[in-house]
């Protein structure tokens, strides 16, 4: 009985370690797409960056205030067909599993299952080709649980400095505590 719980354990670890590296080759190739639709195919409020942002909203399992997760992007169809995706596929319960997949995406190698990493606010700039992209990701400790991770592609011959961009979490009531 006790193996047969032991190879059942087994299996399933397996299974899902499947799953998961399925996702992230998913989640490679949307990225991959990305980075590398042309700028001006559609109409943009940003024409020389796109980027999307998902939110995670309350603490998970927290029934009494609520939780959730927010896609927001900048209206063109490369950033709303991503966004679309991301808030199909993103966990709820492990929120910097995304920015660690991201990452992985550009070739750096962590643990799996991955180790829970303390963030703070950190940006990463990473390239496509000749495109920028930058990997913005707040996890600052707030009085009510709201963090964010925003991935943005500027277009060429730009970036954050030539483009300003818009923080990520606004919420005037709910500022990164001190630390």
């Amino acid at each position: 009985m006790l193996r047969m719980v032991a190879i059942s354990a087994a299996a399933l670890m397996f299974a899902t370690s499947g799953i998961a590296a399925e996702l992230d080759d998913v989640l490679c190739a949307k990225l991959k797409a990305f980075y590398r639709a042309p700028f001006g195919a559609s109409p943009s409020a940003t024409p020389y960056y796109r980027s999307v942002t998902i939110e995670w909203i309350g603490a998970w399992l927290d029934f009494d205030h609520g939780f959730g997760l927010k896609c927001k992007d900048t209206a063109d169809t490369p950033s709303h067909e991503l966004c679309g995706w991301l808030a199909k596929n993103t966990p709820l319960e492990f929120e910097t599993n995304l920015p660690l997949g991201i990452l992985e995406c550009h070739g750096f190698q962590f643990p799996h299952p991955y180790p829970q990493i303390q963030f703070g606010h950190t940006v990463v700039p990473l390239w496509d080709n000749e495109r920028l992209v930058l990997l913005d990701m707040d996890f600052r400790d707030r009085k009510s649980w709201h963090s964010a991770v925003r991935i943005t592609v500027f277009q060429e011959q730009h970036d954050e400095a030539t483009d300003h961009l818009a923080p990520m979490i606004v919420d005037p009531g709910n500022p990164p505590l001190e630390q």
